[in-house]
Order: C-alpha cells, then sequence, then structure tokens
C-alpha cells in the first residue's frame, strides 16, 4: 500500500457532545464500538453509548 492509499482512522466510544471521551485509532478496535447505541434512533434511552 502507498502512502497515497493509506487512510488514517479516529474513533471515539462516546457521545459526540461529551466533554470526556476515549477514542481510537486502529480499524483492530471497531469491536469496542457500541453499535447498538450507534444505531439507535431514541437515544433517550440510551446512556452513554451513543
Amino acid at each position: 500500500m502507498s502512502i497515497q492509499e493509506a487512510r488514517l482512522w479516529a474513533f471515539t466510544l462516546s457521545n459526540a457532545g461529551a466533554r470526556y471521551f476515549e477514542d481510537r485509532c486502529d480499524l483492530a478496535q471497531l469491536d469496542e464500538v457500541d453499535w447498538t447505541a450507534v444505531q439507535a434512533r431514541n437515544w433517550q434511552q440510551l446512556k452513554e453509548g451513543k
């Protein structure tokens, strides 16, 4: 893979508006994402996961 093809990733494990968050930059850590929360439509039922 050339440098031009390389992609840098960054994703958080918490709310976009959170004051504190944990971030990840390794695609191997995508399993740490709460995918149920990501797909949720009624966010009032979620505490920290979205």
